[in-house]
């Protein structure tokens, strides 16, 4: 039987708002009961499971659902082919399938030999123009550092590719760029340096300038120079991080 607090949660009773559902989701513990969380993952796997709730506050419960059973303290080993049903289940919106795979990398560090799960991630590397490439490089990366079994040469190439491709939604693309700078991909400078002057996003500037601290030449003083100087430009810091770095080395 569903306890009071998942009734709750999933609407069935309550007055259904955003507030009334978290509380209730706070009340479980890290040991939620069998029928319990299987009705979380049927709420979870559904692409129409609340009607009276906005998108914004929809995403909130469910990134928090999704959250709550990932901490549970068996590790919830039935997560992650829920969390990968979703993600590519189309007719789930862009930011679930994004929290996704968010949590699927979270999980995936607990559970690192599961490679129907890493297949997974993968795979989400192909979706670029949104955030879910970006969110599938953070978490093969996070777990590349503590597994040596994940193979990097293949992160490595894959953090270039979403670095290099022009169509690359700018969220992944900033992700993609420090990943590659960090394994010393060279082939992500001539772009990174062009990033600086010709790119609109400023956080995608920042991720440039941070890309050129890693892989740049003293060649490269001038224009980082150039932004560090520019007493209007949202940019200073990170160029002159980036200065000092290349001076130093």
């Amino acid at each position: 039987m569903l306890s009071n607090a998942a009734r709750v949660i999933l609407g069935l009773e309550g007055d259904g708002s955003l507030g009334t559902r978290l509380d209730a989701l706070e009340l479980l513990s890290q040991n939620v009961n069998a029928v319990d969380r299987y009705a979380l993952y049927v709420f979870l796997l559904r692409s129409d499971r609340v009607q009276n709730l906005t998108k914004v506050q929809e995403h909130v419960l469910v990134n928090d659902i999704m959250e709550k059973l990932r901490q549970q303290a068996d590790g919830a080993p039935e997560l992650g082919p829920v969390l990968a049903a979703v993600f590519y289940n189309s007719a789930q919106d862009m930011v679930v399938r994004d929290y996704a795979i968010q949590h699927l990398g979270n999980w995936f560090e607990r559970w690192p030999s599961n490679q129907q799960m890493e297949a997974v991630l993968w795979k989400a590397l192909g979706e670029t123009q949104g955030t879910i490439a970006g969110a599938a490089l953070l978490s093969l990366h996070r777990v590349s550092q503590t597994h040596a079994e994940l193979d990097a040469h293949r992160l490595l190439g894959e953090a270039t590719r979403v670095a290099l491709d022009e169509t690359t939604g700018i969220p992944s693309r900033i992700t993609a760029l420090g990943i590659a700078s960090a394994y010393g991909a060279n082939e992500v400078l001539p772009v990174a340096r062009r990033l600086v002057v010709e790119s609109k996003s400023i956080a995608l500037q920042i991720a440039a300038i941070g890309a050129i601290g890693e892989l740049g030449t003293k060649a490269d003083l001038g224009i980082l120079r150039q932004v560090a100087q520019d007493q209007s430009s949202p940019c200073r810091a990170a160029a002159e991080s980036a200065a000092r770095k290349i001076s130093r080395s």
